[in-house]
């Protein structure tokens, strides 16, 4: 958008017509939003009988299940219901539009600029990573593996450390790289048709803490859990990684906020 190439307010269409034509349009803004109404492809394939962890499922397969639903959960802009679909269709607008995979884009825009050295998209889930946990969940009084078996990535699937989603959420302090206009659409909370604000901004959560504004995100995929929160007040991060699939990272991140930020 910064460089000219779309518009937040483009149709979908525009860029994906495999994507059917609904009885309204959805724009990039109600995807960056959840608003859309697309249906997640994650809980399709559950409803089908083989959900997520289940068997082997490519990025392709995620797009191909999107273009196949002929009806919508809500009438885009009137509803918010988080859909990972949204952001499945926003790596195929990010790759078409710049020519690039959405590893390379990323890379040259994000990780290399800021340092962050060990971050990368999990597009090949076999793939050995040095240093990787493992992830794992409780069954009955022991543990058991339990890894995401997919290729689908750019609504969760990014293998990083702590450290480098410091270095990430530094953007929202000193606005680097793509300069205020973007991080102000970045934390812009979204509207309904109606007029309505919801929490729910570009990739963001936007909330009130004891009166601090609290800008998160969270992540479960498989056994693995993640939190990674910024109180611009306190110019204070909290980030939590977990391979244990019962761990609550909300829950205990907002624990650590309550000590910077009192009950």
């Amino acid at each position: 958008a910064q460089a000219g190439k779309l518009s937040l307010g483009d149709e979908v269409r525009k860029y994906i017509p495999e994507l059917p034509a609904y009885d309204a349009p959805i724009t990039i803004q109600h995807l960056l939003n959840h608003t859309s109404g697309l249906k997640d492809w994650g809980v399709i394939y559950g409803i089908g009988g083989w959900p997520r962890s289940t068997r082997v499922y490519t990025q392709e397969l995620s797009f191909d299940i999107v273009f196949r639903q002929r009806s919508l959960n809500f009438k885009p802009g009137t509803m918010y219901s988080y859909s990972n679909s949204n952001y499945v269709m926003l790596v195929l607008i990010a790759e078409r539009v710049s020519g690039q995979s959405l590893a390379a884009l990323t890379d040259s825009c994000f990780f290399k600029p800021l340092g962050m050295n060990h971050s990368k998209w999990r597009s090949n889930f076999r793939e050995v990573i040095m240093n990787r946990a493992t992830a794992y969940v409780q069954s009955k009084e022991t543990y058991v593996q339990d890894m995401p078996f997919e290729n689908v990535h750019g609504p969760g699937g990014l293998l990083t450390t702590t450290t480098d989603l410091l270095r990430w959420n530094r953007l929202l302090k000193t606005h680097a790289l793509l300069g205020e206009p973007v991080n102000r659409m970045r934390t812009q909370r979204g509207k309904l048709s109606n007029g309505k604000e919801i929490e729910y901004a570009a990739g963001l959560t936007i909330e009130l803490v004891n009166n601090f504004k609290e800008i998160s995100h969270s992540g479960a995929t498989a056994g693995y859990r993640a939190w990674l929160a910024y109180y611009p007040q306190k110019d204070l991060s909290v980030v939590l990684l977990s391979n244990d699939g019962n761990f609550s990272p909300v829950r205990t991140g907002r624990e650590i906020a309550e000590i910077f930020l009192g009950k």
